[in-house]
C-alpha cells in the first residue's frame, strides 16, 4: 500500500467520521409528561436540588429534521436525515458510545484478530433479537455484508470492498462477485472476515450504520431486490414501511416530507432508551424550523445563524478559548452519541 492510497483512506475516514457517530437516543432524558404521540414533550426532566437535570424514563423525544428522509435501507442511505432514523433502528458490529472516540462492540460482544491483522473474529451477544422476535445470528452478519457490497441498492460498497478490503472477486469488468465476499459464518454466534491487508481503522468504520445488521433474507437474494429504478415490492416494503433491525428502537411511522417516527424495542439485548419514543418533523427551511422550535413543539433544535442574537442570553455566554475550544455533548446518551 503506498504513502498516497494510506492518505487518501485517512482523508476518508475523516470526512465520513461525522457521520459514523450518527446521534443515538438510546439514553435522551426522557420526561413524565409525555404522551407519546409525538405532540408533546418528553425532555422534562426532574432536577437533583442541585439545579442539575436527572434524567426520567417517558415521553416521546421530539426533534427537527432538516432534510427529506430518502430510505431506511441501510445500504442505500447517503443522507443525513435517513441516517438519524437508522442509527435508532439498527444496530452494527461495532459502536461509538456515548460520543467516546473509542469504539467498543455492540451487537459483537467481543473482537478478535490475527497476528498481521487481516482476520477478523466476532462474537454475537447472547439474547440479541431482531424486532420480528428472531436471534440475530452470524448468517445475518454475513447477509448484510454481502448486501453492502452487492445490492443493486447500494451507494457504500467502496467501505467494505475498498477501504476496508476484505476479501472478494471480480469479474472482468472489475465488478464484484456475488457470493464471493470474505465474511463466514463459523457457527451460530461467530463470524469471520478476512481483509487483503491490514486496515488500520477497521473497527472504526464498521461502526458505520452502513455496516448494520438485517434479518437474512430480508429483502430475499441480491437478484430478487429489483434494480433502483425499478426496486422488488418486497425491498420497498422494508425500505419505505417495514425497517426491521436490532436497535434500540422500532419504526413506527414515515409519512414522507413530513415526520417520522420510533418506539421503544422493550426486547432490547442491552440498556435500552429512557424515552418510549423519537418524532422528527421535517422542515428543510431554516425560518420554518426556528419557528417550530420557537413554539416548543421540538426538545432539541439548532439556531439558524440568521436567527442567532447572543445579546438575547447574556446569562448563558461563556468565553472559550480559541486555541483549546470546549467541548460539550448535546445529547446525554446510555448507549452511543451519534448517524
Amino acid at each position: 500500500m503506498t504513502d498516497d492510497t494510506g492518505l487518501s483512506r485517512r482523508k476518508f475516514l475523516q470526512a465520513t467520521g461525522g457521520a459514523a457517530a450518527a446521534v443515538s437516543f438510546a439514553g435522551c432524558l426522557g420526561g413524565d409528561g409525555g404522551s407519546g404521540d409525538g405532540n408533546e414533550s418528553g425532555t422534562d426532566g426532574g432536577t437533583d436540588g442541585g439545579g442539575n437535570q436527572e434524567p426520567q424514563k417517558g415521553g416521546t423525544l421530539n426533534l427537527i429534521s432538516t432534510g427529506t428522509i430518502d430510505t431506511f435501507d441501510p445500504v442505500a442511505a447517503a443522507d443525513t436525515a435517513s441516517g438519524e432514523v437508522i442509527q435508532q433502528v439498527f444496530d452494527p458490529l461495532i459502536n461509538y458510545p456515548n460520543g467516546q472516540v473509542e469504539t467498543k462492540p455492540l451487537l459483537a460482544e467481543k473482537v478478535e484478530t490475527n497476528e498481521d491483522n487481516t482476520t477478523y473474529t466476532f462474537t454475537l451477544r447472547e439474547g440479541a433479537k431482531f424486532h420480528d422476535g428472531s436471534d440475530v445470528t452470524a448468517k445475518d452478519v454475513v447477509y448484510s455484508f454481502e448486501r453492502l457490497a452487492g445490492s443493486p441498492h447500494t451507494v457504500r460498497a467502496d467501505f467494505i470492498l475498498g477501504s476496508m478490503g476484505v476479501t472478494h472477486e471480480t469479474d472482468s469488468e472489475d465488478n464484484y462477485k456475488p457470493g464471493s465476499l470474505g465474511v463466514s459464518a463459523k457457527d451460530d454466534k461467530t463470524v469471520e472476515m478476512k481483509l487483503e491487508r491490514p486496515f488500520h481503522a477497521a473497527l472504526e468504520l464498521l461502526a458505520y450504520s452502513s455496516f448494520s445488521v438485517v434479518p437474512e433474507g430480508i429483502v430475499g437474494s441480491l437478484k430478487e431486490e429489483g434494480t433502483v429504478d425499478k426496486p422488488s415490492k418486497q425491498y420497498n416494503e422494508f425500505a419505505n414501511n417495514n425497517p426491521v433491525g436490532a436497535g434500540p428502537f422500532k419504526f413506527k411511522h414515515w409519512n414522507k416530507q413530513e415526520d417520522a417516527a420510533v418506539t421503544r424495542f422493550e426486547d432490547y439485548y442491552g440498556e435500552g432508551p429512557y424515552v418510549d419514543g423519537v418524532h422528527w418533523q421535517v422542515i428543510e427551511k431554516d425560518s420554518a424550523a426556528f419557528n417550530y422550535a420557537i413554539e416548543k413543539k421540538a426538545d432539541i433544535f439548532s439556531i439558524p445563524t440568521a436567527k442567532y442574537d447572543p445579546g438575547r442570553f447574556p446569562s448563558k455566554t461563556r468565553t472559550i478559548n480559541s486555541e483549546r475550544p470546549e467541548r460539550t455533548d448535546r445529547f446525554r446518551t446510555a448507549r452511543r452519541s451519534t448517524t
